[in-house]
């Protein structure tokens, strides 16, 4: 965030609204390149380690970035409501605590999913585990992980 005001409150107000930096004017634009290209660098870094890594782990993620708590937040929120249908984008980015297009944005930056196929990727992933526990039947199992319809909950696994 690049802004004039420069109090430590509104530098505090800034950050926890969800900006990487706060950045008061005059500035030096040297120093901004820098930060800006420190910021691509962990971001792409952590791309690269969640694609793969952080849906077959979930629980094991250690927090220490940003990115991360909110990766974390995200994960927690989906296998919150893993057995609810109508978890919707809408009522994810409020238990989040971001817009729709935030939510939309930080995902994709992240992890090069939509938020429809970040929680279905969850949502399959929990299905994996528990057909592999076999205490449940392939419906009960779809129905738990929030499918509606046993066909889709099929072509999806």
């Amino acid at each position: 965030m690049l802004t004039a005001l420069g109090s430590r409150e509104h530098e505090i107000e800034g950050l926890s609204y969800g900006a990487d930096d706060y950045i008061t004017k005059p500035f030096d634009l040297v120093i901004l390149q820098t930060k800006v290209e420190n910021i691509l660098s962990v971001r792409q870094s952590l791309k690269q380690k969640y694609t793969g890594e952080m849906l077959l782990q979930p629980r094991n993620v250690i927090l220490s970035s940003p990115d991360e708590r909110f990766l974390q937040k995200a994960i927690t929120v989906v296998e919150d409501n893993i057995d609810d249908p109508d978890l919707d984008i809408e009522k994810f980015a409020s238990e989040i605590g971001v817009s729709r297009m935030q939510l939309y944005r930080k995902l994709n930056a992240l992890t090069e999913m939509t938020v429809k196929e970040f929680v279905r990727s969850i949502r399959l992933k929990r299905a994996a585990q528990l057909l592999v526990q076999k205490k449940l039947n392939i419906s009960e199992v779809a129905y738990a992980v929030g499918f509606r319809d046993l066909s889709h909950f099929r072509k999806c696994f």
